[in-house]
Parts: C-alpha cells; structure tokens; sequence
C-alpha cells in the first residue's frame, strides 16, 4: 500500500481569523492541506503581525508598538550579550598573560 502526501496551497484555502481580547495582537492563519475520507489536517500558525517602521507616525496600533518594541530590545539583548562575551574574552586572556608574567 502506498501513501501519497501532496500538499498544495492556495489562497482560496488560507483563511484569516482574527482573535478576542486577550491575543488582539496575534493573527491566526489556518490552511487546510489535506481532506480525505473525514480526516483533514489543518496547519495551524500564529504570529505578531506587524513592525511600526513609519517614522512621523504618532498613532501606532498595539501590534506595532508590540512588534517594535520587542524587536529593539531583542537587539540590544543580542549586542549586551556580545559585549559580556568579548569583555569575559579579554578578562581571561589578560589574567593568563599576567600569570605568566608572575612566574617568570
């Protein structure tokens, strides 16, 4: 017995929910890839939906604020974790090079 999986997508399939009050910022997409014989499997994907880039913008949605946000705090995150990295780096070869220096 052979089992065949073609998944195709088409737009008339993606359908777009939006949720209440408490996820008003994610967006629900759920595609339908396959239905035979009763069963049908859903893909299910949820995501933040947009990124404020508009610079004179004042009124930006929750989305945006959120996406934004978290966005630029992600980055610094990363760029402080670098710093820490390299610091504990430079630490730790200037304490070995004086070690040796002491032997001497």
């Amino acid at each position: 017995m052979e089992v065949i999986l073609t998944i195709k997508i088409s737009a008339k399939l993606v359908q777009r929910t939006n949720y209440g009050l408490p996820a008003d910022y994610l967006c629900h997409y759920s595609i339908m890839l396959s239905s035979q014989n009763s069963l049908t499997v859903f893909l299910s994907i949820d995501i933040i939906m947009s990124v404020a880039t508009e610079i004179n913008a004042v009124n930006y949605s929750i989305e945006s604020w959120l996406g934004t946000s978290h966005s630029v705090q992600g980055f610094f995150f990363f760029r402080g974790q670098e710093l820490s990295i390299t610091v504990a780096y430079i630490v730790t070869e200037f304490e070995h090079h004086h070690n040796q220096l002491k032997e001497k």
